[in-house]
């Protein structure tokens, strides 16, 4: 049986950055950063915080969906002008024409479905997400850049996989 202090950390060993030096001796580098001081965002966030989070997570959800059902010939690709900027609509559209002449403008009738998506604060104004989608038998992938522009979120940014 393993007693309770086998199982702690070993104490710290002096090293040449923990031995106090003199005040008027030259340091020979910088000290360490406290690892524990941080300038990201706290990991608990505020209520307005996680009301934004969970709003830009339900966007992102929409909007890969849609993008995926624009591929698919589901949706038509001027009805995600609301969401995207002019140089993303228009990569999906052309996407979009692409996938429907390998299909020889078949309509594909399949269900698409969200999975799961994460989202990530780069600033205040700029979020980027990725979104889990299930087309019928196949897991794709989508990477979005949201970014907030005159008050309203857009769409700068769409990979999908």
């Amino acid at each position: 049986m393993r007693r309770f202090a086998d199982l702690l950390p070993a104490p710290p060993t002096p090293s040449a950055w923990g031995t106090p030096q003199p005040e008027d001796a030259p340091t020979a580098a910088a000290p360490l950063r406290d690892a524990t001081k941080t300038t990201r965002p706290s990991a608990t966030p505020d209520g307005e915080t996680l009301r934004e989070h969970q709003e830009l997570s339900r966007l992102a959800r929409v909007v890969a969906q849609s993008a995926f059902e624009v591929l698919t010939g589901g949706r038509t690709a001027t009805q995600m002008r609301r969401w995207l900027d002019g140089p993303v609509l228009e990569r999906l559209r052309e996407r979009s024409e692409l996938a429907m002449r390998e299909v020889a403008t078949q309509r594909m009738n399949r269900t698409i479905t969200v999975r799961r998506s994460r989202i990530c604060r780069i600033t205040n104004d700029i979020f980027e997400a990725s979104v889990a989608v299930q087309c019928h038998d196949r897991h794709r992938a989508a990477a979005l850049r949201l970014e907030r522009r005159r008050g309203q979120w857009k769409v700068s940014a769409l990979e999908l996989g």
